[in-house]
């Protein structure tokens, strides 16, 4: 399994432990070899979705510093123009690979570390977009 998949799995879970709703966004997939080509062209906007009673959050998972593909970028700086509710997740390996943080980074480049996934997650689930700004 991939790291990122992981990630998002390990993500899942400990939503749906705490009281939230986690909800993936599917890749999209080529049904037939005729037409591949547009459904290339489709890129999924991003990850997830992550609910609670505060808000619905859309978030892209990422692994390290990995950086947003363009398209993720664009459709960040169009959520966040609107509302404010695109997140970045990260889970950060040191480089002894033993020691791993976690990240939000919000609108405006805010950025929220935390040395555990539930404490994240938590967070997640009590915030809301004036919170961030």
């Amino acid at each position: 399994m991939k790291p990122e998949q992981e990630f998002e799995n390990m993500l899942k879970h400990a939503v749906e432990i705490f009281g939230g709703e986690y909800s993936k966004v599917p890749d999209t997939r080529m049904i037939n070899k005729d037409n591949r080509k547009s459904h290339r062209e489709q890129k999924r906007p991003f990850d997830n979705t992550i609910s609670s009673k505060n808000f619905n959050w859309l978030t892209e998972c990422k692994i390290n510093y990995a950086s947003l593909k363009p398209h993720q970028k664009e459709k960040r700086d169009r959520i966040n123009k609107l509302n404010k509710g695109f997140l970045v997740l990260r889970k950060i390996r040191k480089k002894n690979k033993i020691k791993v943080k976690y990240r939000i980074e919000s609108a405006e480049n805010r950025k929220f570390d935390f040395d555990s996934l539930d404490k994240m997650v938590k967070f997640i689930l009590t915030l809301k977009p004036v919170d961030i700004k």
